[in-house]
């Protein structure tokens, strides 16, 4: 498929610090976790209400870490977690929206929230030419070919693309008797279907032999 096809991929980590306390006498103090709460909800609103629906985006919490014992007011929460655009412009957005949501939080609650973001891999954008190339190539190795469906995965294979045109392309790899995705990535029991390999070379193969022909 030409154009994007896998998302850009990018970290964060949230620290929240705050005044704890007693949870039976929370005047005086700055509840962390209740900063985190409110920080996690908002965030969301990014996705449904900044970002235009029809372009697709992401924004996941994975990770929460706060608190000490049931009645004991958190001074501290820790939040980690992922971003994913198909274009530079809605990267920046979700970026600068964070940034904007988190000093709103900061002022309600009182706590001081601290935002590390880290850019990780651009979006993948396959170029016209060789997307169509490897289409044509691609027929003639198995019976079946076409455009895949888009994921939000994010794929190191873009920096590449960015610097010489080139396409990403999906091989079908699940295990004979399952659906795809059934087992997804980064499950305990992901497994491939090791006959996907050839495909893959035959196809890089047949691309070769056609490009040699027309040239």
């Amino acid at each position: 498929k030409a154009g994007p096809v896998m998302a850009a991929a990018d970290m964060f980590k949230i620290n929240i610090r705050g005044k704890g306390g007693h949870g039976a006498m929370p005047q005086g103090t700055n509840d962390t976790i209740l900063a985190a709460s409110q920080l996690i909800n908002s965030l969301q609103t990014i996705i449904s209400r900044s970002t235009n629906p029809l372009e697709s985006a992401v924004l996941t919490v994975g990770k929460i870490n706060g608190g000490h014992n049931f009645n004991v007011i958190a001074d501290h929460v820790k939040l980690e977690g992922t971003t994913r655009a198909y274009t530079e412009k809605n990267r920046e957005m979700i970026k600068q929206k964070m940034k904007n949501i988190i000093l709103g939080i900061e002022k309600i609650t009182g706590a001081e929230i601290e935002l590390d973001y880290e850019d990780g891999y651009p979006p993948v954008i396959n170029d016209d030419i060789c997307s169509k190339n490897l289409l044509h190539s691609a027929s003639k190795v198995v019976s079946q070919a076409g455009e895949p469906y888009l994921t939000m995965g994010g794929e190191d294979f873009s920096y590449f693309a960015n610097e010489i045109p080139g396409c990403f392309f999906f091989i079908g790899s699940a295990p004979k008797g399952t659906k795809p995705l059934e087992v997804p990535h980064h499950c305990s029991h992901f497994n491939i279907d090791e006959d996907a390999l050839a495909i893959g070379s035959s196809a890089f193969v047949q691309l070769i032999e056609d490009l040699l022909i027309v040239n």
